[in-house]
């Protein structure tokens, strides 16, 4: 899609107020296909639930909320400042992401968290049928975030599947990160789930008799489990955290 078309697309998409639009993703990289969505953030003062229009993804995020993901090393922030680009508002944001960032010495305690996080997907086939797109999306997010932060900690940053899975060395790795696009497969996010223990070097078993009592019983001690457990609820309306 040609810039200017792009533009006027999310333009006349775009809900409530903004101070800068920043296009993000397959899109932006340019490896995009007819199937692909276009992923935006979307700056505002004020925070708004994450919508979608058509193959539209708005983000919504505030200046407080990006500063306090900067300073602490998201991932989610130096994808923004190596592959986001302004397409509308304020051009200066990116170089100011640029400046906050802080990354830790190493992302291994983010990715003892994810692991922790991980044995949420220690679930039967009948736990999975009642709530699969949260599962599968889950999957993905925990999966694809451990990888980035491991290929970091290794001199090497890639935000694109087809890159990571270059890096690894692997072809599976890029189909088994299409889980979230899966519909009720539970052979398929077993296979992905697999591929992750394969990489975690352990297995995810959830000590607790439930998804519930393990979130509640850890969170307290392990922050991620509970902000993760937004995956799995009663009440996400299809709307998943992307950071």
């Amino acid at each position: 899609m040609e810039d200017n078309l792009l533009r006027e697309t999310v333009l006349a998409k775009v809900k409530g107020d903004y101070s800068s639009l920043i296009l993000f993703g397959s899109t932006s990289r340019g490896d995009n296909n007819v199937s692909s969505d276009i992923d935006i953030v979307q700056v505002s003062d004020v925070f708004q639930k994450k919508y979608s229009e058509e193959k539209i993804n708005f983000s919504i995020y505030t200046y407080n909320k990006l500063e306090k993901m900067g300073r602490s090393g998201s991932l989610f922030i130096l994808h923004l400042i190596r592959e986001g680009q302004v397409i509308d508002g304020d051009r200066l944001i990116i170089k100011w992401l640029n400046r906050i960032f802080t990354p830790p010495v190493s992302y291994s305690e983010y990715r003892s968290e994810l692991l922790h996080a991980a044995k949420l997907l220690d679930i039967s086939q009948q736990e999975y049928s009642t709530k699969f797109k949260g599962y599968n999306a889950l999957a993905f997010f925990l999966f694809r975030s451990y990888l980035y932060a491991y290929l970091y900690d290794n001199n090497a940053i890639c935000f694109a599947t087809k890159e990571v899975a270059k890096e690894l060395n692997n072809p599976m790795i890029e189909t088994a990160l299409q889980i979230k696009k899966t519909g009720n497969d539970f052979k398929t996010f077993t296979i992905a789930k697999n591929l992750f223990e394969l990489y975690a070097g352990e297995r995810f078993v959830n000590q607790y008799k439930d998804s519930e009592t393990l979130i509640s019983e850890t969170k307290k001690d392990h922050k991620l489990i509970g902000d993760l457990s937004y995956y799995i609820s009663d009440t996400h309306e299809n709307e998943y955290p992307i950071d």
